[in-house]
C-alpha cells in the first residue's frame, strides 16, 4: 500500500503485502492493522498479479497528476470510453460532476491523502484498484477521512495509442465493479481476451467432430441485429445423429443460446453443411449413430 499526502510532497515506504508487493509508508498506530489480519488475508496468484502488474503504478503516476493539477496529462490517460461517459452525464444531468473530473471538484473538494489498499483482476483485462482517501472539504474547511473509493483500469492500446493502462471509471464506495458489472457497463470498452489455446483433437470420434464443426460454422449465417457484446457470450449446443453415408437423420438443440433466431441458424448451417464425411470405423460409426453434440459461440 502507499499513504500519500497530497501537496505536502510524496512520501514513500515499501512493504509487500502477499504477492501484490503493495508500497506502504509506515503505519501510526491509528492505522495499525493486526498481524493477524494480514496473516488471513488470502495471497494472490502468480497469474493474478501478472494480469495486475503494473496497475498500481499506473494509478499512483496518475495521482500525481491529480495533486499537480496537470489534467492535460491526465485526461490523456482516460479511455475514449470514460470521456463518452463523462460528455453523456454532463447532457443527461446538466453537470459536470463525474467522478473522473477532478478539475470540477475542486473547488468543492481535494484529496488531502490517499492510500492504496488493493489490486486485484476484473473481467477481461481490467484491474480494480481501491483507495483509502482523505478529502479536504473546501466550504466547510473540514476533513472526511478514510473514505473508499475504486478505480476500474483496463489494458492495451486504444486506437493506435499505447499505455499500459487506461481510466475507465472511478466509484466511491467498493464492490462497484464485479465481473457482471464490468461486462454490462464496459463491454464495449474491453478488449478480446484471447482464447486458450485448446489441443488438437487426437481421437477418431475428436477428429470427426472438429471437422464437423468446421463443415457447419463455414455455411452460417448469424441473423442480422444481434449486438456484438452479446455474440461474445452466445453459445448453442447440437446433438446430430447421422445416417449412412453422413446424412443427417436427426439434429436436436440440446443448450439453447437464448436467442431462437441464433439457434436456427446453426440449424440451417447443419443442413446446408450435410452430408458429412462418410464415417468409418467401429468406434466413429457407433458414436455418430447415437449422436455427436456440436457447440458454437455466436464469435469464435
Amino acid at each position: 500500500m502507499k499513504r500519500v499526502q497530497l501537496g505536502f510532497g510524496l512520501v514513500v515506504g515499501s512493504v509487500f503485502l502477499g504477492s501484490l508487493a503493495l508500497a506502504q509508508k509506515p503505519r501510526t498506530e491509528e492505522t495499525e492493522v493486526p498481524a493477524a489480519a494480514e496473516a488471513d488475508a488470502p495471497a494472490s496468484t502468480a497469474a493474478e498479479d501478472e494480469k495486475v502488474a503494473g496497475a498500481q503504478a499506473f494509478l499512483e503516476e496518475t495521482m500525481g497528476l491529480v495533486e499537480k493539477a496537470k489534467w492535460k496529462e491526465f485526461k490523456a490517460r482516460m479511455h475514449p470510453a470514460a470521456v463518452k461517459a463523462m460528455e453523456e452525464r454532463k447532457k443527461r444531468t446538466k453537470r459536470d460532476d463525474h467522478n473522473l473530473a477532478f478539475w470540477n471538484h475542486v473547488k468543492e473538494w481535494k484529496i488531502e491523502k490517499w492510500e492504496v489498499t488493493s489490486v486485484s483482476p476484473g473481467a477481461r483485462s481490467t484491474a480494480v484498484v481501491v483507495v483509502k482517501e482523505d478529502h479536504f472539504m473546501v466550504e466547510e474547511k473540514g476533513h472526511e477521512e478514510g473514505l473508499a473509493a475504486e478505480w476500474l483500469l483496463v489494458k492495451g492500446a486504444v486506437d493506435g495509442k499505447k499505455s499500459s493502462w487506461w481510466l475507465l471509471d472511478r466509484r466511491n464506495g467498493t464492490g462497484n465493479f464485479d465481473g457482471n458489472a464490468i461486462e454490462k457497463g464496459f463491454a464495449d470498452a474491453l478488449p478480446e481476451e484471447a482464447a486458450s489455446p485448446e489441443a488438437a483433437p487426437t481421437t477418431p470420434v475428436g477428429i470427426y467432430k472438429k471437422k464437423m464443426e468446421d463443415l457447419i460454422r463455414a455455411k452460417v449465417q448469424l441473423p442480422e441485429g444481434i449486438p456484438d457484446n452479446q455474440l461474445k457470450t452466445m453459445k448453442v449446443t447440437i446433438k446430430i445423429i447421422l445416417e449412412d453415408g453422413g446424412k443427417v437423420g436427426s439434429r436436436v438443440v440440446t443448450r439453447a443460446s437464448g436467442n431462437p433466431d441464433f439457434d436456427r441458424a446453426f440449424i440451417r448451417a447443419v443442413e446446408a453443411a450435410a452430408p458429412f464425411p462418410t464415417p468409418k470405423g467401429a468406434e466413429l460409426l457407433k458414436a455418430t449413430a447415437e449422436g455427436i453434440e456440436v457447440s458454437f459461440k455466436g464469435r469464435p
